[in-house]
């Protein structure tokens, strides 16, 4: 097992700058790129499978790039075939230079974990075709491409339960989020849905920082929602100033991408925890036996790719016990979030790239 890497660093400390770049796309493009494609099916098995992972930041702290890394590093020491190589801080526009280098190289299957790697990769995985190619976040799938993310909203739905049963009457349910796009959302929908399966009058006021990483920025919003009545904060940002902040102001916090229990502290809820590693130890074991397809990849907790962190010592027996429950009502199809309302009948797809451009009742904008 090897492990190299090609390290595009600048500063640790550099702003998140490109990652998933979804306010420089139009709604053509999208609708162009919701059909999906399968096959590319190589019946050629390997024994050994070289893959890279590129990233439009560095791994630290609590984040989208560190839970993917997370993951890689977890797959890479289960198989004693598999050779991995990174990239970080790969700016879009820097991007294709970069995975044309691995394919030319002979990697195996490439890992594009960026909203804005998908026109590069698209490009690329009809030129490499001995190559197979994963985009994180985008929406573009070919015969050669495939697409994946994590269902969060099914988390979403439980922990706006729990918050609707910790919280006293009257107050909101406070949501930070970073863009206004499709896929937040639905994420602010579920939360509610969630939370008005308790409460029929259960609110919820979503706050955009417009940015996926600023702590102070985060700071001032969980403080707005606090001051606006929210009994609980969310949060689809990667720092964990607003659990940490929520403690502090005395409201029930919640983390993302990994455990911010720490942060939280007394009033920590608990948190939306995605794991890749499910996906990529399939689709690495598909290429080495020579199965490995296009798919669009949607996991959420049947498939084990969202988790909760660990509950905060201020919520009670009952709920964490509701929560299990529910999650394991959903994870094996007895209970649908989505059951009642309009997008009842949705494509998940289109949904969480394009369509979702409307709220649920309960969500104060």
């Amino acid at each position: 097992m090897q492990n190299s890497t090609i390290d595009n660093s600048e500063d640790e400390n550099s702003s998140r700058r490109s990652r998933r770049n979804v306010l420089k796309l139009g709604s053509a493009g999208l609708l162009a790129g919701l059909a999906g494609c399968t096959g590319g099916e190589n019946t050629s098995s390997s024994e050994t499978v070289t893959a890279a992972f590129v990233y439009d930041d560095v791994a630290k702290g609590v984040s989208f790039i560190n839970s993917h890394e997370e993951a890689r590093k977890e797959v890479e020491q289960r198989y004693d075939w598999l050779e991995t190589q990174q990239s970080y801080e790969v700016e879009v526009e820097d991007s294709e230079a970069i995975f044309r280098r691995y394919a030319q190289e002979g990697v195996d299957i490439v890992f594009g974990n960026g909203f804005g790697y998908q026109d590069p990769m698209a490009t690329l995985s009809q030129e490499f075709t001995d190559v197979r190619w994963e985009n994180c976040a985008g929406f573009r799938t070919n015969e050669n491409l495939g697409l994946f993310y994590t269902n969060q909203e099914e988390a979403r739905y439980v922990l706006g339960k729990a918050a609707a049963m910790l919280m006293d009457d009257g107050e909101s349910l406070g949501y930070i989020g970073s863009f206004p796009i499709a896929l937040t959302k639905r994420n602010i929908n579920a939360l509610t849905l969630g939370a008005r399966s308790v409460d029929p009058e259960a609110t919820t006021i979503p706050q955009f920082v417009n940015t996926w990483y600023d702590p102070p920025k985060e700071q001032q919003a969980t403080e707005s929602l606090a001051e606006s009545g929210a009994g609980s904060v969310f949060q689809v940002t990667d720092s964990a100033a607003p659990p940490q902040t929520a403690n502090e102001l005395g409201i029930f916090g919640t983390g993302m991408w990994g455990s911010m229990n720490d942060e939280g502290g007394e009033n920590y809820l608990s948190g939306v925890v995605c794991n890749w590693t499910p996906h990529y130890d399939r689709k690495l074991n598909q290429v080495r036996d020579g199965e490995w397809e296009s798919e669009f990849v949607y996991g959420g907790f049947e498939e084990g790719m969202i988790e909760f962190d660990e509950f905060g010592p201020n919520v009670s027996q009952e709920v964490e016990t509701m929560a299990m429950e529910t999650k394991e009502k959903i994870a094996n199809g007895e209970i649908s979030i989505w059951d009642g309302s309009e997008f009842e009948e949705a494509d998940p797809r289109a949904e969480i790239y394009e369509g979702t451009d409307s709220y649920v009742d309960g969500v104060n904008v």
